[in-house]
């Protein structure tokens, strides 16, 4: 009998809602990209047939697009509370990223029902929910890095080491960006505004770029987590 079916099945389940939202996230991309692609092209000559063919094309595909994403980013996140949950009767660190994920869930409500009645309070709960987002995050490798002990295998210990090291990295780079930009934003000198708004930029570009390189560590990490549990 396996030692940790719960987490095994549960990190499959990670795994899974973070390969559908990776195709919401692209599906996302091109919905946009023909949305805008369709705005551009309004002021044409609509007395082609060919024009008005390719117009609906293009509306339909942006349409078909978002509304999929749209379908992938919740069945994703319903598959990642069920993995989370399943995951958390093996280890208690999983069980702290259930904690955060219900914490997201309610940030995103109070996020919703706040944003026509108070905006200031509604942009401080989306920031509240990336925050439990990154909870999330940091937990879920902390429980495999346990399991992993659990089992002796120090290699995928390390791997989580230097995964949750990598996204410390992103955090301190974003807020550095973010102090920079508030910093110079109130500045009258333009050079200095000029400066300090490139300086942030080159910050918050690094994040970005490590960001990418976390999400496929992270997604390698949760399928050598699946290995190592199967």
């Amino acid at each position: 009998m396996k030692k940790f079916k719960n987490a095994e099945n549960g990190v499959s389940k990670l795994f899974a809602a973070q390969i559908l939202e990776l195709i919401a996230s692209v599906l996302l991309v091109i919905g946009f990209a023909f949305a805008v692609v369709m705005t551009a092209v309004q002021g044409a000559d609509l007395s082609s047939g060919a024009t008005l063919a390719a117009k609906g094309i293009i509306g339909i595909t942006a349409i078909v697009s978002i509304f999929a994403a749209f379908v992938l980013f919740i069945v994703g996140f319903i598959i990642n509370i069920v993995g989370v949950s399943q995951a958390s009767k093996d280890d208690e660190a999983f069980r702290i990223a259930l904690y955060g994920v219900i914490a997201g869930i309610v940030f995103a409500i109070l996020g919703s029902i706040f944003v026509n009645i108070s905006p200031m309070v509604s942009n401080l709960m989306q920031t509240l929910g990336t925050v439990a987002d990154i909870f999330v995050l940091i937990y879920v490798i902390q429980g495999v890095r346990n399991l992993a002990v659990k089992l002796g295998n120090t290699q995928m210990d390390v791997k989580g080491d230097k995964l949750l090291k990598l996204i410390l990295a992103v955090i301190i780079l974003e807020l550095i960006a973010n102090i920079i930009a508030t910093i110079y934003s109130g500045s009258v000198n333009q050079v200095a505004l000029s400066v300090g708004m490139t300086i942030s930029g080159v910050f918050a570009i690094t994040a970005a770029v490590l960001q990418v390189v976390e999400y496929i560590m992270y997604l390698s990490y949760l399928a050598k987590a699946k290995k190592m549990l199967a």
